[in-house]
């Protein structure tokens, strides 16, 4: 007993040990100073009986009406978002819907391109919708999102239009949370 509880302490220590050196090589590989990333969160009224699935779905369908004319939103078959000046073109901006990471109560797209997407950076930037609080709230998170843009314009443009967009999604959740009953 004593040889295999100090086997088992042993062996909860070196997985300790192996998970501290991944965590530091993966705050390494990504803590980079010169590259600014983006943390978004928005909490958002989830009406009863919905799922995070649910209010990606609207999300997908709202954004497509809400910001045209001067924003062309496509969503193709796979659920990829592409977003558009006024038509065709270079999109601004590329979401991909991850299917094998999303359940009911997590939706997650990767932000996979776009000329306000800075590439190659090592970083993964998406976009989720997870479900908190016994289900009464999604949290809308837009997490390691590298901006092409200076980081000062992005933050006098591209961030408060995120804002802006999130918020109208909120009021229109909440107008349909009252709909609904």
């Amino acid at each position: 007993p004593a040889i295999e509880a100090a086997i088992t302490q042993h062996e909860t220590l070196s997985l300790r040990a192996k998970a501290k050196v991944k965590r530091k090589q993966y705050r390494q590989s990504v803590d980079h100073p010169e590259i600014k990333d983006v943390r978004s969160v928005q909490r958002l009224n989830l009406p009863a009986g919905r799922d995070a699935m649910w209010i990606a779905e609207k999300y997908t369908i709202w954004l497509t009406r809400y910001l045209r004319p001067f924003i062309r939103v496509r969503v193709d078959h796979t659920r990829r978002i592409s977003l558009f000046i006024m038509g065709e073109g270079f999109p601004l901006l590329e979401m991909s819907y991850s299917e094998n990471r999303s359940t009911a109560d997590r939706t997650l797209f990767y932000i996979t391109g776009g000329l306000l997407a800075q590439q190659n950076t090592g970083l993964r930037g998406r976009l989720e919708f997870r479900e908190v609080l016994g289900g009464r709230y999604v949290l809308a998170a837009i997490h390691d999102f590298t901006p092409s843009l200076p980081w000062f314009v992005y933050n006098q443009t591209q961030a408060r239009v995120h804002l802006w967009v999130m918020h109208a999604f909120q009021r229109y959740l909440k107008k349909m949370d009252v709909m609904l009953y």
